[in-house]
């Protein structure tokens, strides 16, 4: 028996190795975790076209921040407990009824006990207990035993034919290694499925536990004749048969038990152990039973139990016992999926993760940059997508399409408008500026120098490799239709520019159908004669500045 109970204890040590520790920062469930304050946003005074998702995504994310941060740096449970227990003891020795719980008459064999106790808890699951025990053991033996083979060997050793009984006091210390079973066995089914349910990990209100260890343990024992209650000072062969005094003895305790959670102070619970002795005079009487094997005696003790959890105010209300320590793990295993599955999330499908993205609701195909807002090449506030003009002047201001403003409505943008309140009907240059004669006459256009000079046609944008003309240019293409019809017979040659990318063949074929798209336009919208043109490329050849916009464009020049 000695030998499976010291099997038991190195059993326990290593179990507590391969467990390892959550120690007494566990993470509390979310059922009874502390409420965090979310942090406010801060303000800005910058303008920006965020939307109300957007907001609601980027406030989210800085709350989750928040209470993850916060979590570990929760105050430590309370590790320790103080435990004081009232029982009732029954000795398991030879002078004794052979029955399981003992016998009340004719001497009673339930006696008392009080215990003390400290536990400090290394984790959820194990600690270290130091107990005391104090008590008192009786047991009878007589003719009315159970066993009469046992009984007559009994008599044949020197045991008073009219029975014996003994009486004894006890005092015990002992050092135990303490289990809570709860936390290693039971209940992580029920965290599995309150996790999943997402109702989250209901707290336990009773708890199983265990415990063995190794002390000393201190008895003096007496043996009286039943019949006469005297001291039985029997000799048998020239030795006293029955030890009287005291008996000193190393014990084995194991205990098994069940707690109540009254409050997060105080439990209640049931309680029994048996201490195992090194000793066969326990009752004062060593025998050798029928075998000629001599059996240590032990003893019970079943009772009540009072549990005060302790800490200081720096720890937390709750103690470590009542948390399961695979809590503390699915706990940080929950919020370690919401963060992946919220850096894979993309809800509008732009590339860019919802932790990192700036605005959730960009339309499906949208070119967005690493923030995931919509890029906006000429930086006006109009992304690209919306914008009609994506090339506006740097610094223009521009409409809700991204078209520059033009106040006085004379076909120049305000950024480029040297006369920016031009009389209403006026032509102007290219910089706003009111023309002499309202148009240019056929004579003026023949004496400019190389078609240009004080007079200048508008010029019209393209895309990257595109020949489409964009109906924001409308206005530009009317005040040349105005112009021909004013001078007829005029003759304007349409000029088509590429910017640097590609090959010389493939712009000079792209800026000749970027001229002949316009020329297409002003036959088929004005009715002009296609005579009235003449479609020249420049391709890439010839380029104004390092921008490429700037190059994709369709000029215009009156033909001398």
């Amino acid at each position: 028996m000695k030998k499976a109970l010291l099997g038991l204890l190195v059993s326990f040590i290593a179990i507590h190795t391969y467990a390892g520790t959550e120690m007494n920062y566990a993470i509390a469930d979310s059922a009874k975790a502390k409420k965090t304050k979310e942090a406010k946003p801060k303000k800005d005074d910058k303008k920006t076209d965020a939307k109300p998702a957007t907001q609601t995504t980027q406030t989210s994310s800085s709350s989750s921040s928040a209470s993850t941060n916060n979590s570990k740096y929760q105050l430590p449970f309370k590790t320790w407990a103080l435990t004081v227990n009232g029982s009732f003891t029954n000795p398991y020795t030879d002078l004794k009824y052979r029955r399981f719980l003992g016998v009340s008459q004719p001497k009673n064999e339930f006696q008392w006990g009080v215990g003390l106790s400290a536990v400090h808890m290394l984790d959820g699951a194990f600690g270290i207990m130091a107990t005391f025990n104090a008590g008192a053991l009786q047991g009878v033996a007589d003719s009315n035993m159970d066993d009469r083979l046992t009984w007559n060997a009994m008599r044949a050793a020197g045991v008073n034919p009219g029975g014996d009984f003994f009486k004894a006091n006890f005092y015990e210390g002992s050092f135990n290694l303490y289990w809570d079973i709860s936390n290693t066995i039971f209940g992580i089914n029920r965290l599995i499925r309150g996790q999943n349910s997402g109702k989250g990990y209901k707290p336990r209100w009773v708890s199983i536990y265990a415990y063995g260890g190794l002390g000393y343990n201190s008895t003096t024992t007496h043996v009286y004749k039943l019949n006469t209650g005297q001291l039985d000072t029997t000799k048998l062969n020239g030795y006293q048969v029955f030890h009287d005094g005291g008996v000193n003895s190393l014990v084995v305790p194991v205990g098994f038990g069940v707690k109540f959670k009254l409050s997060k102070t105080i439990d209640l619970g049931i309680e029994n152990s048996y201490h195992f002795t090194f000793t066969d005079l326990l009752d004062g009487f060593e025998y050798a039973h029928i075998n000629n094997k001599k059996r240590d005696d032990f003893y019970s003790m079943t009772g009540v139990t009072l549990t005060i959890k302790l800490g200081t105010r720096k720890r937390d209300k709750e103690h470590i016992e009542w948390r399961n320590p695979i809590e503390g793990v699915y706990a940080r295993l929950d919020r370690l999926d919401k963060r992946v599955d919220n850096l894979y999330k993309d809800t509008d499908g732009d590339g860019v993760s919802d932790v990192f993205d700036k605005d959730n609701n960009t339309p499906e195909g949208v070119k967005v940059y690493g923030d995931g807002t919509s890029v906006d090449s000429d930086n006006d506030g109009v992304p690209d997508y919306k914008d009609v003009e994506p090339f506006s002047d740097p610094g223009a201001k521009v409409d809700e399409n991204g078209k520059s403003i033009d106040s006085d409505g004379d076909g120049v943008p305000d950024s480029r408008d040297l006369e920016p309140n031009t009389p209403k009907g006026n032509y102007v240059d290219n910089q706003g500026r009111s023309l002499d004669n309202r148009f240019a006459t056929k004579d003026d256009l023949k004496n400019l120098s190389n078609g240009h000079g004080g007079f200048f046609f508008p010029s019209i944008y393209f895309e990257y490799n595109q020949a489409n003309i964009d109906s924001q240019y409308e206005p530009e293409l009317q005040s040349i239709a105005k112009t021909l019809r004013e001078n007829q017979g005029l003759v304007i040659k349409v000029i088509g520019y590429c910017d640097q990318r590609g090959t010389i063949p493939y712009n000079d074929d792209l800026g000749m159908r970027r001229a002949k798209k316009v020329i297409d336009y002003m036959v088929r919208v004005y009715g002009f004669p296609a005579a009235s043109f003449e479609a020249v490329s420049v391709g890439n050849r010839t380029t104004e500045k390092a921008e490429h916009w700037i190059n994709r464009r369709v000029d215009f020049a009156a033909k001398k």
